[in-house]
């Protein structure tokens, strides 16, 4: 590890703008501790190794875009640089709790496949693209937050409490509910969905059902300036109340994709309570909404119905099916037919 260090010490003393750091074990490499101190580092990659206490401080490297990292452990409490414009996190580890992204200059964010906590994103006004996709890797599903049931309430008459540990699959399906769905720390705000508030292009895809998009939609920032949206099954479970607080508060929308693939298991009904507007969605500027599934079934049939309610044309819904018997093909929806 010395050796390494001396290595990467010595490239920014030759100041170079550019520098990869991968290792290919089976093993995360440990290159230390002290951040990089560099005037003109512009890029850095940092691929399988660990990532410990003040290593991603950049507030030495003033020059510093680019920051991609690729299957890294993350043990730091915070991600900070004011001159960062690219940030690239895919199939790392958090472990640290949740990780502060501090990157106020950030214009592009990939954040896919990431293991643990989600990390707190503070605002990032200049944000203009952000692809963001989550896994069962992530530790706050529905699933992983079942786990730690007796530890948010200590009362043995919960009946919430007693169905986990009798080890019933049932829960109560409110994403209020911290037994069911584990303590909720964002109550001042937040956690990620703010920091992702000025994008005008965004994809926010989750493969299983997570508690903490649920819980930021409590309090759901306006995307004042989001044009492009993509989204999959997660904001279409129970009575699509995600998916229309989403729509309310993206007021100048002009193209929404949503793609549904087979129906998973974790869509359940959920009774949460979301920042809903009285208002329907305002859908002057959306231009289309354009479905992909591979079956176009009840569920399909009832989105449709859904962002009809909010004010969306139906001649603006374009449903594209794909499936092997079938092939693929398009067809624009002009109302609904009667049972």
């Amino acid at each position: 590890m010395h050796c390494v260090n001396l290595w990467i010490r010595y490239a920014l003393l030759c100041q170079v703008r550019v520098l990869s750091v991968a290792f290919g074990g089976l093993f995360p490499f440990d290159i230390g501790h002290l951040p990089l101190v560099s005037r003109n580092l512009t890029n850095l990659e940092l691929v399988n190794v660990h990532l410990n206490e003040k290593f991603l401080c950049f507030s030495s490297c003033p020059s510093l875009e680019e920051l991609k990292m690729t299957k890294c452990p993350i043990l730091v409490e915070e991600i900070f640089s004011c001159s960062l414009k690219r940030l690239s996190i895919e199939k790392c580890w958090f472990y640290e709790g949740r990780v502060l992204i501090s990157v106020p200059s950030l214009t592009s964010l990939q954040l896919t496949d990431a293991c643990g906590t989600t990390p707190f994103l503070e605002d990032m006004p200049a944000l203009v693209k952000a692809t963001v996709r989550f896994t069962s890797a992530c530790s706050e599903t529905r699933a992983e937050s079942k786990m730690t049931a007796n530890e948010a309430c200590g009362d043995t008459s919960c009946e919430c409490c007693n169905r986990a540990i009798a080890g019933v699959p049932n829960d109560c399906y409110d994403a209020s509910c911290e037994c069911c769905y584990g303590h909720d720390d964002s109550k001042e705000g937040c956690v990620f969905l703010k920091g992702l508030s000025a994008a005008t292009d965004l994809k926010l895809i989750a493969e299983t059902e997570l508690i903490i998009l649920k819980r930021d939609l409590r309090r759901c920032p306006t995307f004042s300036k989001l044009k492009t949206l993509s989204l999959n099954e997660w904001c279409v479970s129970g009575d699509h109340s995600a998916l229309i607080c989403i729509l309310q508060h993206t007021p100048v929308l002009e193209n929404l994709s949503l793609q549904l693939s087979k129906v998973p298991d974790y869509i359940k009904p959920v009774k949460a309570t979301y920042n809903l507007l009285e208002h329907s969605f305002a859908s002057e500027n959306l231009k289309i909404v354009e479905v992909t599934c591979q079956e176009v079934d009840e569920r399909v049939h009832n989105i449709m119905k859904s962002l009809s309610t909010c004010g969306i044309p139906l001649e603006k819904i374009n449903i594209r099916q794909t499936n092997k018997s079938s092939g693929c093909f398009n067809f624009v929806c002009t109302g609904f037919s009667s049972p």
